[in-house]
């Protein structure tokens, strides 16, 4: 028999899963092991601090059971069937493990569904219920077990665990992208204009599905949707992405295409579709068949989270979902997030990704200043490289480089090396394109996004921040006279410092964060005595009290012009735009 897999709602108000894995054994030793990590999140999380009461027996003998590591489990037992009970404790309300209660349930099979030692390879089936209510639909990707009705199966465990689940009162939505099936399931959702959703989704797949050419790469795909009051997120899957989103990210009637809410959504979504290739099929080498027990270190994020993160908006602008204006307004915020890291100067882009299981998913107070997102300063690189691709007037693009990718490595799954992508560039677009890709991504320096852009037909604009809610874009309005040098929150007792960059106005004055200041020049420290600030002369010393743990503190802080770290774009001429932002499609 293949290896079964039993999930049940043991407690939905402890949050306690109860599973059971059944196989059967010869007399001796079966080691079992749960992951530590999940494809598409790069952090060891130890899922097996929630797995509690694990107990064996083989054909009704009790078997003994040793822990040998933190995440291994060792069963000592007879020839016969071998069943294995144990609890999880699923509290967690991201997209990354698992989550019960009484309204609905969620779970990845990394944190849930153990694994056994050398027969990762076999055939699995797994069912589930009881549901807790009857009104509960259950909305997952496997495929169901026509031998065993109430069951699915899968090829072996790491396709199993690559299939989230999910179960609770639903919206559905559905469309056909290329003749396959595509199927939106939302939990918590308010009242919406789903059809809207649908329609727009199916137009943004499309043109996914022409960028890479040729047929989809799946035989049905799903959108599994948590709505919150205030959620973003997604982690994508082979046939499936599990998304977090606000209950103002989804449309109404009258919502604008451009609306800043709904066209994150869809970005959002375009985003982990995108990944369905770009990291599922087409990926380094070692994510083809990962250690889930250890890190995976590779420098490539850069172009598998970088490059997905360019593309998500672009092809919402090339699908005519958004507008040219708001796709420079959402490509402004992607640059401004990057100008207002200073960490992009300590650390490379190829570093930044290596040590994402340690820095950033791990960041810090002091992130800002030491580390850069692979995610956006990836996008920035992407967008530099298609602008310079388009630059040599031969037709050539970043288009056809991800095409060409997907050609040789996604096609046939062949991973990529941490050289395959410069190496194609070189190909290509000869040696000094792809010299000038390796200073981007081995260097701390930006690339000159003001002259690519310049040659597009867009200028860039570079200003300081017009307030603690300036994402950045074009303005003309006048900046503040004076930064802070911290980013900070306000609150009844005064603003608590959350980061401080080096260099500026707080760092000289000795601040640092979780500083919580209470008067500046002996007039309680708000956001309005700031503002009030803003007219002293350039150079005024202004006495600072604060607070730092429980002692109280003084100091003087220098009032220091801001830095021009704000992006804004501008379309300026339409011409050397158009191939870029409207590029068509070719198969």
């Amino acid at each position: 028999m293949s290896l079964h897999y039993h999930v049940h709602c043991h407690d939905p108000h402890a949050h306690l899963f109860a599973v059971e894995l059944q196989l059967s054994v010869a007399t001796g030793t079966t080691e079992l092991w749960l992951p530590n990590w999940l494809p598409g999140s790069y952090l060891i999380r130890d899922f097996a601090r929630h797995l509690q009461q694990l107990e064996s027996n083989c054909d009704g003998q009790t078997c003994t059971v040793h822990k040998v590591s933190k995440n291994r489990w060792q069963v000592t037992h007879g020839t016969g069937l071998l069943r294995v009970r144990y609890q999880v404790y699923g509290f967690d309300e991201s997209v990354r493990g698992a989550y019960l209660d009484q309204y609905r349930l969620f779970f990845n099979g990394s944190s849930l569904l153990l694994a056994v030692n050398g027969q990762e390879q076999r055939a699995v089936t797994l069912s589930l219920g009881p549901l807790p209510h009857g009104d509960w639909q259950l909305a997952t990707t496997l495929p169901a077990d026509d031998e065993h009705p109430g069951q699915f199966r899968a090829a072996n465990y790491l396709t199993l665990i690559d299939h989230p689940v999910a179960a609770a009162p639903m919206q559905w939505g559905q469309f056909e992208v290329d003749g396959i099936n595509h199927r939106i399931a939302l939990v918590g959702a308010p009242s919406f204009d789903i059809d809207r959703l649908c329609r727009d989704l199916s137009m943004a797949c499309r043109t996914v599905q022409q960028l890479f050419g040729g047929p989809l790469p799946f035989d049905q795909y799903l959108f599994l949707v948590q709505v919150e009051g205030d959620g973003y997120g997604g982690l994508e899957h082979a046939d499936s992405t599990a998304l977090l989103c606000s209950r103002r990210d989804l449309p109404q009637a009258e919502t604008l295409a451009d609306d800043g809410h709904y066209s994150g959504f869809l970005a959002l979504c375009t985003h982990e579709y995108f990944h369905a290739w770009n990291v599922k099929r087409l990926a380094p080498g070692t994510f083809l068949q990962p250690d889930l027990e250890h890190e995976v270190h590779t420098t490539q994020l850069w172009w598998y989270e970088g490059i997905t993160s360019y593309y998500d908006e672009l092809l919402l602008l090339r699908t005519g979902l958004i507008s040219q204006e708001r796709y420079l307004q959402m490509l402004s915020e992607t640059l401004t997030r990057v100008f207002r890291h200073p960490g992009r100067h300590c650390q490379p882009l190829l570093e930044s990704s290596f040590d994402a299981w340690t820095k950033l998913y791990k960041a810090d107070e002091n992130a800002t200043n030491s580390q850069i997102s692979y995610y956006t300063k990836g996008a920035m690189v992407g967008l530099a490289l298609d602008l310079r691709l388009r630059s040599l007037n031969t037709g050539l693009s970043l288009d056809q480089l991800l095409r060409t990718l997907w050609q040789r490595h996604g096609l046939t799954l062949t991973g990529t090396d941490e050289d395959t992508v410069i190496a194609l560039v070189a190909e290509l677009a000869g040696s000094v394109v792809a010299t000038e890709l390796n200073q981007w991504l081995t260097a701390s320096d930006d690339p000159p996004l003001a002259e690519l852009l310049a040659n597009a037909g867009v200028d860039l604009q570079l200003r300081p921040a017009l307030g603690p809610d300036d994402k950045g874009g074009w303005s003309h309005q006048l900046a503040p006279r004076f930064s802070l040098g911290a980013a900070y929150k306000s609150n009844a007792s005064g603003l608590e410092l959350t980061s401080v960059t080096i260099g500026g106005a707080a760092h000289g004055a000795g601040l640092t964060a979780r500083d919580l200041l209470i008067a500046f020049d002996g007039i309680k420290a708000t956001t309005t005595r700031w503002q009030e600030l803003q007219h002293s002369p350039e150079g005024t010393n202004v006495e600072v009290h604060f607070f730092r743990r429980d002692h109280l503190r003084q100091c003087q802080l220098t009032l220091q012009s801001p830095s021009p770290d704000s992006c804004g774009l501008r379309l300026t001429d339409q011409r050397p735009a158009f191939d870029w932002l409207n590029a068509p499609l070719s198969t």
